[in-house]
C-alpha cells in the first residue's frame, strides 16, 4: 500500500504535468494571435477577434507567465523530513491572507506537518512576527517620471516549544526590480503581483530550509539576517 507521502508525490507530479500542458496550450494560442498580427501588420494589442478581445490580451500574457514558471519547474522544494518537534505546529501570524502566509501554510501541510489551531496541543509554535511587502521607486527620468520600481518582501520569524526556543529570531529580506511604463499601467501592476508571489515562494523555501536545520546544530547566534537584493 502506498504511503500518504508517496501519494502526495504522485499528485504533485500529476499537477506539474497538467500545468505544463496548460502552458503549452496557452502558448500556442498566443502564437496564433502573433501570426494573425503579422498578417494584418498591426500591433498585437489592437488585434480583435470574436474569441479574444483586446482587454483579454494582457490577462493571457500574465497567465502565460504564471504557467511558464510552473512549466519550468518553479515549484517549492519538497521537505518530507522536517523535525519531529514540529509534527504538531501552531502557526502564529498577524496576517493570515498574505502571499507568504498562504504559501507557507500550504508548504507545511505538504511536508506532513499537522497545523493545529490550539497552541496548548502544539509541539512547536512558529511565530511570524513580521510579514511586510510593498514597492519602492528606484529610478526616475530627467522629466521626473518613474522608470524602475523595486518590489520587496520582508519577514521575521522564530520557532519555540514548551521547553524553550527551537530556532532563534530570523529576518529575511528579498527584492526584485521591474521597469515601469505609463502606457501599460495595468500590465505593470499585474507584473508587480507576479513578482510578489515569486518573492513569497522564495521566502518559504528559505524558511523550510531553516526549519530543516532544527536539532542539527546548524543555527548559530541569537538572530540572523539575510538580504537578497535580487
Amino acid at each position: 500500500m502506498s504511503s500518504p507521502r508517496s501519494l502526495r508525490g504522485r499528485n504533485i507530479r500529476s499537477e506539474k504535468v497538467s500545468q505544463r500542458g496548460q502552458f503549452f496550450d496557452l502558448l500556442r494560442r498566443i502564437v496564433g494571435l502573433r501570426n494573425e498580427k503579422d498578417r494584418k501588420n498591426g500591433p498585437l494589442w489592437r488585434f480583435r477577434s470574436r474569441n479574444i478581445s483586446t482587454a483579454q490580451t494582457p490577462r493571457l500574457t500574465v497567465a502565460c507567465l504564471c504557467l511558464l514558471l510552473a512549466a519550468c519547474g518553479y515549484q517549492l522544494q519538497s521537505y518530507d523530513r522536517l523535525p519531529a518537534e514540529m509534527q504538531q505546529t501552531f502557526l502564529q501570524a498577524g496576517n493570515h491572507y498574505s502571499p507568504f502566509y498562504r504559501q507557507l501554510r500550504r508548504a507545511l501541510d505538504d511536508a506532513g506537518i499537522t497545523l493545529t489551531s490550539d497552541p496548548s496541543q502544539a509541539t512547536a509554535t512558529l511565530v511570524i512576527s513580521k510579514d511586510d511587502t510593498g514597492q519602492r521607486l528606484v529610478t526616475i527620468s530627467a522629466q521626473n517620471q518613474p522608470l524602475e520600481f523595486e518590489v520587496f518582501y520582508e519577514i521575521s520569524y522564530l520557532v519555540k516549544s514548551k521547553d524553550g526556543a527551537l530556532l532563534p529570531l530570523q529576518a529575511i529580506s528579498v527584492t526584485r526590480d521591474y521597469t515601469y511604463d505609463q502606457t501599460i499601467v495595468l500590465g505593470k501592476r499585474q507584473e508587480e503581483e507576479i513578482l510578489r508571489e515569486e518573492l513569497a515562494r522564495d521566502l518559504v523555501r528559505r524558511v523550510l530550509r531553516s526549519l530543516d536545520s532544527i536539532g542539527k546544530g546548524s543555527s548559530k547566534g541569537a538572530s540572523a539576517f539575510i538580504n537578497n537584493p535580487g
